[in-house]
Parts: structure tokens; sequence; C-alpha cells
């Protein structure tokens, strides 16, 4: 249930080595119109989106407070308010959650049991997709094997 989207400087390293599309400031915006926030939108978080997120606040004081020695605020690195997702990777904070409330909030909670009642959509299971079908750009179907995972 952690959401972490991954350091800045690694997006902006993959579009420094040609990977257009693949910077910060590229990446973002979807991480943005992806996010549910519990709590108030930012600069770097969303608000409108389908996954639940929750900032890390816990009333366990082993979370709050943890021992200095066993931890990072042991090896000097200080503590954040909140992660904000670029230029604080050398700081401790809570973690944010994907959920809402007591509940975790899944890809299959978020993304698909909404898409369920599309006329377009078969869920299929036990199944290995073998390649996705195109029409242009845009994703039409998929080949798939049957095969049981069981």
């Amino acid at each position: 249930m952690i959401y972490v989207r991954g350091q800045p400087e690694d997006f902006d390293h993959w579009a420094q080595l040609g990977n257009r599309g693949w910077s910060w400031d590229d990446v973002l915006p979807f991480f943005k119109r992806a996010e549910k926030l519990g709590g108030e939108a930012d600069a770097v978080h969303g608000k409108g989106g389908p996954l639940f997120t929750s900032r890390g606040a816990t009333s366990r004081s082993c979370v709050r407070r943890p021992s200095r020695p066993a931890s990072s605020l042991g090896l000097g690195i200080p503590r954040g308010r909140q992660r904000s997702g670029a230029g604080d990777t050398r700081r401790h904070w809570l973690v944010q959650h994907t959920r809402a409330g007591r509940r975790r909030a899944s890809a299959a909670h978020s993304y698909l049991r909404p898409a369920l009642k599309r006329p377009n959509l078969r869920v299929v299971t036990h199944a290995l997709v073998h390649r996705v079908v195109l029409d242009g750009g845009r994703a039409v179907g998929v080949e798939i094997f049957p095969q049981r995972l069981d």
C-alpha cells in the first residue's frame, strides 16, 4: 500500500539518455492525473484521478518518532514534512499510501472496477498476452494465449 513515484533525477537521467517524454517534468502531469489525494492538492499532487492516495500520517509513536540510531535520522538525514517528489531525495518522511480510509486502493479497485460496465471490455483470466493490437497509435485489443497459471 506504499505509494512512491521514484526519484525525479532518475526520470531526468532517462530523458538525457534519449528517452523523450520521460523527464520528471514530462511524467509529473500523469502522476498528478492518476491521484485522488486525500487532502488538498498541491503543485506535485493531484486530486481528481482514480487512484486513492493518502499522506503518510499515523498516530503510532514508533513511526512518528523512530529511534535515532536505527533510522535515517541517526545518519543525519533531516526530517521532511512531506515528500514533494522533487529536490528532496535526502529527507526522512512518512510515505504516502494507496488507500482511502482503511481500504486498500488496488489497481483493480481504482481502474478496472469502474470500467467493468463498458461494452468494449472483456476480462479474461489465466491467459498470457502475446501482443497489443494497435490501430494507428491506439490500443484496440490484445492477442492472448489461454493458459492455466495455477
